[in-house]
């Protein structure tokens, strides 16, 4: 009999000299043959063609970022917790969102085990310039692009032997910003109306400069303020005051790390004594997401904020919801007479 000839669509397949396939599968599994005119070939194009065809209309999920619809599902399908992450732009947003992937790559954290998420791919995105596969010179953070509106990274995670779902929103920093100057903003701000715990970023190397250390204190209680007024917190939600770049601030000179430390505990004060009965509770954090120096170790802090977050949350009463209807559909987040969300 005389020797078939196979061809492959795959250019670095050798298979008409080798006889075999490069990715290791038996023809008949092969997408890539191609037809060669003979009984054998069409033999092989009829079992090949359907595999491939039905390839081809296999589509994997993006796994970036989640639309508010998405979110939505999530919260009402199992136990969840929605964190909303408010700052200014490079107060540390992204930074802190990447150290929680980096930090279930090498195991669990405390007493949290990670199972899986809807938004891996957005997680690597964000942590991709802090790499060395990015080829910079030093780790960076990008930070979320102004006009990309809100969108969220998921975690399901395994608290204590419980699933529980955990989301974090991601906004541009100048949306925030601009809610200070206006609280009109904040009416589409679904994050924040929907939040269990929020955190309020305080950029720690702008409290170093002492040109930029005043501003930081007035944006924190500006914005807060604003989101009060926008009528978007709820009375219950528990609030982080965050204390970013940590790392810098140890390494400063001993005068002004200690003033540092002061203008944070006195913002903390601050956000305590004017909205002590806005929030359920005012807690501080301090974390070096992604430390520029080797004084602290990665993600130094994260994992306190991961334990704040997934602490169980007293259940809402759902008569307190029974005649509240925002006037955008966005904000519409209730609970429903199973007491689930939706």
């Amino acid at each position: 009999m005389d020797a078939i000839e196979i061809q492959c669509s795959n250019l670095e397949c050798r298979v008409a000299e080798t006889g075999k396939c490069v990715e290791g599968l038996s023809f008949d599994k092969c997408p890539h043959i191609l037809r060669d005119g003979t009984a054998q070939g069409a033999a092989i194009a009829e079992k090949v063609e359907p595999i491939a065809q039905i390839r081809a209309n296999i589509q994997l999920p993006k796994a970036e970022r989640l639309e508010l619809a998405d979110a939505s599902a999530i919260l009402r399908s199992a136990r969840s917790s929605m964190v909303a992450i408010v700052g200014p732009t490079l107060s540390g947003k992204t930074s802190l969102i990447a150290s929680l992937c980096n930090l279930f790559q090498q195991g669990p954290v405390d007493d949290l085990q990670f199972a899986r998420s809807r938004t891996l791919f957005a997680f690597e995105q964000a942590c991709h310039h802090a790499r060395a596969a990015s080829r910079r010179n030093s780790p960076q953070t990008e930070h979320t692009h102004r006009g990309s509106g809100v969108g969220f990274y998921h975690l399901a995670l395994v608290h204590n032997s419980s699933p529980i779902q955990l989301l974090l929103s991601d906004r541009p920093g100048e949306d925030y910003r601009e809610v200070a100057d206006d609280p009109n903003n904040a009416s589409s701000f679904v994050e924040i109306r929907r939040a269990d715990s929020i955190l309020i970023l305080v950029n720690g190397e702008l409290l170093l400069d002492l040109t930029a250390r005043h501003n930081v204190r007035q944006d924190t209680l500006m914005i807060l303020q604003g989101l009060k007024d926008g009528d978007v917190l709820s009375g219950s939600q528990r609030l982080a005051v965050v204390l970013t770049k940590l790392d810098v601030i140890r390494t400063a000179l001993t005068a002004d790390h200690d003033r540092a430390q002061r203008d944070f505990d006195g913002i903390v004060n601050l956000v305590r004594a004017r909205f002590g009965e806005t929030f359920k509770e005012i807690l501080p954090f301090k974390i070096a997401a992604s430390p520029a120096t080797e004084i602290l170790p990665y993600a130094f802090g994260s994992n306190e904020l991961l334990k704040f977050w997934v602490e169980p949350q007293a259940a809402t009463d759902p008569k307190l919801l029974q005649n509240i209807h925002p006037a955008r559909a966005m904000g519409r987040f209730g609970i429903a007479d199973d007491g689930s969300h939706s």
